[in-house]
């Protein structure tokens, strides 16, 4: 497999710092789902309704939240990832 899959949590605590979030401290922070959220939009721009997200969130049910929101708009960026690619289509002998 390739060096990107093993990378430590403190490099990633570090590219997320730098990529989306300054606030960033530890890995554990990731189930909120904020970041989540942030890393769909920003290679999806407008794919998740950022109002929606709850920033500060504490307990579960706010978590859980996130990830609703996040999955809610799923579907939409699935049908945009189709539109970009065709599907293979076999080669036709040249006759």
């Amino acid at each position: 497999m390739a060096d990107g899959y093993f990378v430590g949590r403190k490099e990633l605590a570090e590219w997320i710092r730098d990529n989306f979030d300054p606030g960033f401290s530890k890995v554990e922070d990731l189930a909120s789902g904020v970041v989540y959220c942030k890393i769909m939009d920003s290679i999806y721009p407008g794919s998740v309704s950022m109002s929606k997200v709850k920033k500060d969130a504490k307990i579960e049910v706010d978590f859980i939240h996130n990830f609703r929101v996040r999955r809610a708009r799923l579907p939409l960026v699935l049908a945009l990832g189709r539109g970009v690619c065709s599907p293979a289509v076999p080669a036709r002998p040249v006759v």
